[in-house]
């Protein structure tokens, strides 16, 4: 029986852990598995810095801000509302929304922390 060769996931597992039970249903499927492959294949490198191989699919539009169960499945499984990263730039993206949630304001912070 053919299998899927998942050895470029073996980081997600780690990023996993750390959604909520809410989100990680939706990462542990084949599906997703399937999109994430199409995705990274359509779009090898980075959409952000156009420099680096891409080897992560972000969502732009974070899907569990989805007000019911057909619009979250919708908006995680929209090829529009995914992007393709390096890690670095993944980072980067995940880090902004981060410090304008501890400010509370919205308000973008420098590389070294400082609000700009």
């Amino acid at each position: 029986m053919p299998t899927l060769n998942l050895k470029h996931h073996s980081a997600a597992p780690k990023k996993r852990q750390r959604l909520d039970k809410a989100g990680y249903r939706y990462y542990n499927t084949l599906n997703w598995v399937r999109l994430r492959d199409l995705k990274l294949s359509a779009n090898p490198v980075c959409e952000r810095c156009e420099r680096a191989l891409s080897e992560c699919v972000h969502h732009i539009t974070p899907f569990l801000n989805g007000n019911s169960e057909n619009e979250i499945n919708r908006m995680f499984n929209d090829w529009g509302n995914l992007m393709s990263l390096c890690n670095d730039c993944h980072a980067v993206i995940h880090q902004k929304k981060k410090n304008k949630m501890e400010i509370g304001l919205g308000c973008p912070r420098s590389e070294n922390g400082y609000l700009v």
